[in-house]
Formats: C-alpha cells, sequence, structure tokens
C-alpha cells in the first residue's frame, strides 16, 4: 500500500514538474511574450539612459496595445521616452497592469488600455490567467490554453458564450481565429502581424438595433480601480486610459462612450479619441483596427502622440451631453426624442 502510494505521489509530482516546464519554456504563447518581456527589458535600459530622468510613457494592455504603438516612433519623430509594456489579454487585465508598473518610475505616466468588460474574473474567462512580473525569469503561469484547463474551466464556467468558446478552443482550435497571422516583434517592443488570410473572411458586424446599457461593474473591478489607482499616487505615478483600436459597427461607439462613463465614474482619467477609435471600415482590419498591422500602429502612434503633446479627458458632463446628442441617455436607454 505504502509503495503504491509513494508511486502515485511521484507520478503527480513528475507531471507537476512536466506541467510546470511545458508553461514556463515550451507553450508558443508563453513563449512568446516571455520574448516580448526580455525585448521590453533592453529597450526600456535603453530609453531611460536617453531620458536622463525625464518621465517616461509605459503602455500597458493586451497584445492590441502591442500593435497599436510604436515606442521607436515616438522616440525618433516626437522625443517621446516611452516603453510598451502590454502582455496577451489572456493574462489578465489585473496582472498585466501590474506587469506594466514593474517598469514604471515616480514621475513617469501609465497609459492603459483597459475596460470594465474586459476585466477577467477568476471563476468564468479568468480560468486560464497567468501571473507576470518583470524579467522573464519570473514568469509563472496556470495552465495558459492548456486543453485540461479548458475542460475544467468549461464545468466551472456560467456564461452559455464561455463556455462555447472553451469548447471550441477544445475541439477546434484552428478555427478560433478569422485570419491567419506571422508575427514578429520589433527592437522597440512592437508586435508586427502580417495578415496572410484576411479576405475570406471579415469580422462580423453589429445589427442596428442593438441594445446598449450602461456597464455595471463588478466589485473585483471596482476594488481592482481603487487599488490601482491609489497604488499609482503612491508611487507618483499618473494613470490615463487609451481606447486601442477596434473594427465594430458605428453603433458600438454609444457603447464605447458608455463604457468610457463608467471608467470616469470609477476616477480613471480616458483620453479623447475621435469616434473612440472605432472603425466600421472592413477594408482598415488589417491597418489600424484590434491587432495592427505595421501600417496600422504608424498611424495610431502618431495619433497617440499628438494626445500625449496635447492630453485632453473625458469629463461626465462631456460624455452624458455626448449620449443625449445621439438620442440615449447616461444609462444607455434609448430617448423618445432623439437630440439631432
Amino acid at each position: 500500500m505504502k509503495k503504491l502510494l509513494f508511486i502515485i505521489l511521484s507520478a503527480a509530482i513528475l507531471g507537476c514538474i512536466a506541467t510546470c516546464f511545458f508553461n514556463l519554456y515550451l507553450h508558443p504563447d508563453v513563449r512568446y511574450f516571455l520574448h516580448a518581456a526580455e525585448i521590453s527589458d533592453r529597450w526600456e535600459t535603453q530609453i531611460r539612459e536617453e531620458a536622463g530622468g525625464a518621465p517616461v510613457y509605459i503602455f500597458a494592455g493586451g497584445s492590441e496595445m502591442r500593435t497599436s504603438v510604436d515606442p521607436q516612433i515616438l522616440h525618433d519623430e516626437y522625443g517621446i521616452f516611452a516603453v510598451n509594456a502590454a502582455m496577451a489579454a489572456g493574462f489578465g487585465c489585473r496582472s498585466n497592469m501590474l506587469s506594466a508598473l514593474k517598469y514604471a518610475r515616480r514621475g513617469d505616466i501609465l497609459i492603459a488600455s483597459i475596460d470594465i468588460n474586459s476585466f477577467i474574473v477568476p471563476n468564468d474567462e479568468g480560468a486560464c490567467v497567468a501571473i507576470y512580473r518583470r524579467k522573464a525569469a519570473a514568469f509563472t503561469t496556470t495552465g495558459l490554453g492548456l486543453p485540461w484547463t479548458d475542460f475544467f474551466a468549461l464545468f466551472k464556467s456560467h456564461s452559455a458564450s464561455v463556455s462555447m468558446y472553451l469548447a471550441k478552443r477544445i475541439l477546434t482550435p484552428h478555427l478560433l481565429y478569422r485570419y491567419d497571422q506571422q508575427t514578429r516583434l520589433h527592437p522597440s517592443g512592437l508586435m508586427d502581424i502580417q495578415y496572410t488570410d484576411i479576405q475570406d473572411a471579415p469580422p462580423p458586424s453589429i445589427p442596428n438595433n442593438v441594445a446598449m446599457h450602461l456597464p455595471q461593474a463588478s466589485e473585483d473591478f471596482i476594488r481592482f480601480s481603487r487599488d490601482l489607482q491609489q497604488l499609482c499616487r503612491q508611487q507618483e505615478i499618473k494613470l490615463w486610459i487609451w481606447r486601442a483600436p477596434q473594427l465594430s459597427n458605428p453603433n458600438l461607439e454609444v457603447a464605447a462612450a458608455l463604457n468610457t462613463l463608467a471608467l470616469v465614474r470609477l476616477g480613471y482619467k480616458v483620453l479623447k479619441e475621435e469616434h473612440f477609435n472605432i472603425s466600421a471600415d472592413v477594408r482598415q482590419f488589417s491597418d489600424r483596427t484590434f491587432h495592427c498591422s505595421l501600417k496600422g500602429a504608424v498611424i495610431n502612434t502618431h495619433k497617440l502622440a499628438h494626445q500625449i503633446h496635447h492630453p485632453e479627458f473625458w469629463t461626465e458632463e462631456e460624455l452624458v451631453h455626448w449620449l443625449r446628442q445621439r438620442g440615449f441617455s447616461q444609462d444607455g436607454t434609448r430617448l423618445q426624442k432623439a437630440s439631432f
């Protein structure tokens, strides 16, 4: 009996070691973002030397942020010192923000691409979440993307859409994306994606009569927001929110405005952006939306540079007025008589 228990225990320990080894060194997503972190480390060292104590802009968020902003352009053409510290969205909003803060020093500005809907809670979409601390050697994960993790998460999920997504990850992982892509990292940390099969399957559109609502922040997100803002104040770091480019039906500008309103009410400073950085032009998909191509990153970087030099932030009053002009109340319901 003791011998059997010893064999079972040994097998379990060896399995855990093998899983950790796979996660740290073999899993393609983890390996890719480990490499991205190493590049950002080297870039930051170079930038800090040139900055000579001047404030540095730290970009945080998911992979859409890493494809949208090129610190090299900001440095060469605008004299802006910046580091792209964005990671994979699947690692979780909390982990990504804390990861980026590891790069920040007193007086720096953290520009984050987050919204209420992207906050990943531990019991649902965030079943596969990672903890990231600066420097590649400190990266750990709890089974990001592993089939058995998705399998267990499938039974814990309380959302039909999440369950369907997890089932697809298990059964048909090769069909999850609408396009094929080739990816490389620039010395500045920019993620450059080359799309190879985008014309066959344009992204889905949203019907014009889609219901809108003011996002209700979960208790987790409220606590996270409060703690993050307090941490930034303690370290004398400015925290700005910037919406990474998205391709959507124009109606989702209203959803973006409502999301921005919810963030502003939570104390965030959200940079103003024309159309909330949303485009409905399918032809722009590989140019400046979601995972940008190099062309899109150049466009977005120039736009963000202007915002950095001349920052303007949404106020609650401006957002409420914007919504009323388009026939919506501040809670997202349609007004009986539109203002235009």
